[in-house]
């Protein structure tokens, strides 16, 4: 990329400058004349970014110059064989907006055209025009960033990876690992049951058989003891009792209806298959005949001459047209009809949907109700019997027997409650431990899906596969840089895990700020190259030596890149070099 010419109007300290500027470009000017500044132009004119704003780019009403209501930054730009003028300005309090001449849409869909004509990301781009950008970087980002620059593919179980595809399956892994987290929070392991719960049929079973043999004792006791008018009272004021909550229906009538009700809703199942067939099957289409049409040809009167003309008489009979009109007013009638045929039956899908879930809470309650028409039925018949079983005219027992039947009477009354209890007790764990087992089940299952999603999340995230694969394609950009450190007796070495950027065998954190600039242009050339942008911006370089300075300058004129811009402060009486063939030199006041 060459930028040939940048015009700045009202940004920060310049009113109105325009710039021609070469493929090497020496800014030179005292301090606080804007050098910095036009660098910040630069920046801002390609990103929306710069010194000054957020990573976001809001606050850019302070780059307006003071006393005005808005700034423009406009540059003509090539690239790639093409020439684009590029304009972002920016209004007090309404924001900014980028204009190109070669791209369409609105402000952010030509930001994006312009990030796709220079070939690169908003970071990479960022990277190269910026010396601190990349040293600045978390893991995270600067990863993502080298893996886009060189372009670095992974394999994958035999399958090559983009970056770009490579983070789709990294961020729904995560996403898939947040969300299943989420489910097992809902989901709190349940405690195990007190005991294993025992068989509540057996126990069921052994209580009828319990409590039919204290119903025998106390018909003896009240055979024998004379009382047997007063068991046959309590029997059948049971009886009443149980029929003042008689079913309306008998088991029998109420399974019929279940029956019923299970073969309607089958029918009407497959009635609404049919329909949503014959909805699937059928599109509307309107009548192509025109009922205007139609009243002409009834209307219509030969004497009056053709169709085609007044004056041209008309052969045929009037009652040619009556019929032809008879015709199409038939068919738009069946067309009519099949118009409203076929609206009725999207009615009638939408009437035999609403009855399907009527017929299944019906057959819901007549399950109900069916069930408790059999234990009534059973409870009846079972009185019923006892009733039945109570003799006319028992005699009398002895005392010694009725004592010994009445204590087994009480040990068989001790024995049923005993039971009861121990029935309600298993009932209930049986139901914690169905409760307990099935939430294990989910649990366990949520747990394998949760293993796979941390699996790809790891193997997806910045320290999985791309570690390697990003250490391997690091060697030739590393050369690179260092061979732009050499002069400067710097060795520059990057860890990809963890991720570490060390010169000379310390942190980058611990180098001057001298030293960082070197550093940093070192990188920031590098990016330039690899991206294919080759063009580098360096400010700043008042912090090195007069030698460290001579050394960069030589190498800028020596870097493969189309554009370098280096800014220097100088005094104004001092001798400064001159425009050639090879450096254009622009001077600030």
């Amino acid at each position: 990329m060459t930028i040939r010419s940048l015009t700045l109007t009202n940004f920060r300290s310049f009113e109105s400058r325009t710039i021609d500027l070469g493929g090497r470009t020496l800014i030179l000017g005292p301090l606080a004349s804007g050098k910095s500044s036009i660098y910040d132009a630069i920046r801002w004119l390609l990103t929306g970014v710069c010194r000054g704003l957020d990573a976001a780019g809001k606050g850019a009403d302070r780059l307006i110059r003071t006393g005005e209501s808005q700034a423009t930054v406009t540059a003509t730009i090539e690239h790639k064989g093409k020439t684009a003028t590029v304009t972002r300005s920016v209004r007090a309090g309404a924001g900014t907006e980028l204009r190109t001449d070669v791209f369409q849409g609105s402000s952010s869909d030509q930001q994006k055209a312009l990030y796709g004509w220079l070939g690169m990301s908003s970071l990479e781009l960022l990277a190269a025009l910026d010396s601190d950008v990349f040293l600045e970087l978390g893991h995270v980002q600067a990863k993502t960033l080298l893996m886009g620059l060189l372009n670095v593919h992974v394999t994958v179980n035999d399958e090559t990876l983009s970056l770009d595809e490579l983070e789709r399956r990294y961020e729904a892994a995560f996403e898939r690992r947040r969300t299943l987290k989420a489910i097992l929070a809902t989901l709190p392991a349940l405690p195990a049951p007190a005991e294993p719960p025992q068989d509540a049929d057996e126990i069921r079973s052994k209580l009828t058989a319990l409590r039919t043999e204290l119903d025998e004792k106390k018909a003896v006791i009240a055979a024998r003891s004379g009382a047997l008018t007063e068991r046959r009272k309590s029997f059948e004021q049971l009886l009443a009792k149980l029929d003042e909550k008689r079913p309306e229906r008998t088991a029998t009538e109420l399974w019929q209806r279940v029956t019923e009700a299970e073969q309607t809703r089958e029918r009407a199942h497959q009635d609404l298959k049919e329909h949503d067939a014959l909805v699937a099957r059928e599109t509307p289409t309107e009548s192509a005949i025109d009922p205007a049409r139609v009243a002409a040809l009834e209307q219509f009167n030969p004497k009056n001459g053709c169709v085609l003309g007044g004056g041209v008489a008309c052969p045929a009979k009037r009652s040619v047209f009556q019929a032809a009109a008879r015709t199409l007013s038939e068919t738009l009638a069946a067309d009519t009809e099949a118009a409203k045929a076929r609206d009725a039956v999207k009615e009638r899908r939408a009437v035999l949907a609403n009855s399907l879930e009527t017929i299944a809470r019906e057959q819901a309650a007549l399950r109900e109700a069916h069930t408790y028409a059999v234990t009534w039925e059973q409870e009846h018949a079972r009185v019923v019997a006892l009733l039945a079983e109570i003799p006319d005219a028992p005699e009398a027992a002895a005392d010694d027997d009725l004592k010994q039947t009445q204590a087994d009477i009480e040990t068989l009354t001790g024995r049923i409650r005993k039971g009861e209890a121990v029935l309600e007790k298993h009932v209930r764990l049986a139901n914690e431990q169905r409760a307990y087992d099935a939430r294990q089940q989910e649990r366990e299952a949520h747990d394998r899906d949760l293993r796979t999603a941390e699996f790809h999340v790891e193997q997806y995230g910045p320290k999985g596969v791309r570690v390697a694969a990003l250490g391997q394609a690091l060697a030739d950009w590393q050369g690179a840089i260092n061979g732009i450190l050499s002069p400067f007796g710097y060795t520059l070495a990057v860890s990809v895990d963890p991720w570490r950027v060390d010169v000379n065998g310390r942190s980058w954190v611990m180098l001057s700020t001298s030293e960082r600039l070197r550093v940093g242009i070192a990188v920031q050339a590098a990016v330039a190259a690899a991206s294919g942008l080759g063009c580098i911006l360096i400010d700043q370089v008042d912090l090195l030596l007069s030698n460290e300075r001579k050394l960069l300058f030589d190498l800028v004129m020596s870097l493969p890149l189309d554009q370098a811009l280096v800014a220097r402060s100088y005094e104004p009486a001092a001798e400064s070099p001159a425009s050639n063939d090879r450096l254009t030199v622009v001077r600030l006041q």
